[in-house]
């Protein structure tokens, strides 16, 4: 009797692990079946696209880097800001892959549709911002089997291009620090998707050259960059501005006077909160200062007096801002 139990249990025992084994064998494979596959792409290009795998190569044409007629002699390592910059990028795969392995649970017409690219952009060793690339720069084929594709950073003749319509605010976010001279310029390009949730992957191609800034590319009118724009058309209160700067404690160590800019439309008159009579009046304006090398600027409010009868010609500070370090060349010399 002991025997007949001993086998049953043993008969039992075996028919578990052999049930066990093959529920993992059936989960296994229907994990395998759960993982989405690749869609087939164009591949490497040419042998060009295997050398320079994961970059981004530039040329100064766009025939010299044609898909599969790269012209490598031609590629470069240094040009000018202002100059025809063209470039071709050299992947290992599709946008459609990389962002499916981003969100492996989202729909193929998804991905097909939002699926595009980021700009990832670096100027002397540091990042200096970002700029996508917009996903109807590129058909649902396209971001399936393309693993190469070309733009510009600036074309010949204006021609549009992957790239020409995003640069030129690289350029005016930076131009404060586009000093005329050499610049280490790097680029980098990431799969990016922001629907429905933003994700980003891996860096898959980068690329760098010297650009040469021959030119001032600073626009002293530009506020964002430089100094707030001037409103009043009054130019006389100018000087006054200055001496009432110069005879206060806020100037002290604050440099030499470079531009004044009265920022204010008009005159702002503050009154008598019962019988409305004017008190006095101020204007706002930013003084640009330079020292040790270096220009900055704050806005200040300067006061006049209201005596009964009409305002008084002194004009004092009263009141400013933190100051705000710009370029010298955003303000006269």
């Amino acid at each position: 009797m002991k025997k007949i139990l001993f086998f049953a249990v043993l008969s039992l025992s075996i028919s578990s692990q052999a049930q066990l084994v093959g529920l993992l064998k059936r989960g296994e494979k229907a994990a395998k079946s759960a993982t989405k596959s690749e869609v087939p792409t164009e591949g490497v290009s040419s042998p060009m696209h295997q050398k320079y795998m994961g970059k981004i190569v530039f040329a100064s044409t766009d025939t010299d880097i044609k898909k599969t007629q790269e012209n490598e002699a031609a590629f470069l390592t240094k040009a000018t800001l202002g100059s025809p910059i063209y470039f071709r990028v050299y992947m290992d795969n599709s946008l459609f892959n990389y962002v499916q392995k981003m969100y492996p649970k989202e729909s193929s017409l998804i991905i097909g549709t939002h699926a595009k690219y980021k700009i990832r952009w670096f100027l002397d060793g540091a990042e200096a911002g970002f700029s996508i690339i917009q996903e109807k720069q590129f058909d649902s084929e396209e971001k399936e089997k393309w693993t190469t594709f070309k733009g510009a950073l600036k074309s010949a003749d204006d021609t549009y291009f992957i790239g020409t319509n995003l640069f030129p605010d690289f350029v005016k976010e930076q131009q404060a620090k586009l000093g005329m001279g050499d610049h280490k310029f790097k680029m980098e390009i990431l799969p990016y998707m922001d629907y429905p949730e933003t994700k980003e992957g891996p860096v898959v191609a980068t690329g760098e050259f010297t650009l040469t800034v021959a030119k001032n590319v600073i626009d002293a009118n530009d506020p964002n960059v430089c100094l707030p724009t001037a409103k009043m058309t009054d130019k006389t209160i100018i000087p006054k501005i200055i001496t009432a700067f110069k005879n206060d404690k806020m100037s002290t160590g604050a440099g030499e006077v470079k531009e004044v800019r009265v920022v204010s439309q008009k005159w702002n008159i503050l009154t008598h909160k019962v019988t409305g009579r004017p008190l006095r009046r101020f204007v706002s304006a930013a003084i640009a200062t330079s020292k040790n090398g270096k220009c900055a600027y704050r806005e200040y409010d300067f006061f006049q007096d209201f005596d009964g009868v009409k305002y008084q010609d002194e004009i004092y500070l009263e009141g400013y801002s933190d100051e705000k370090e710009v370029n010298c060349k955003c303000v006269k010399p």
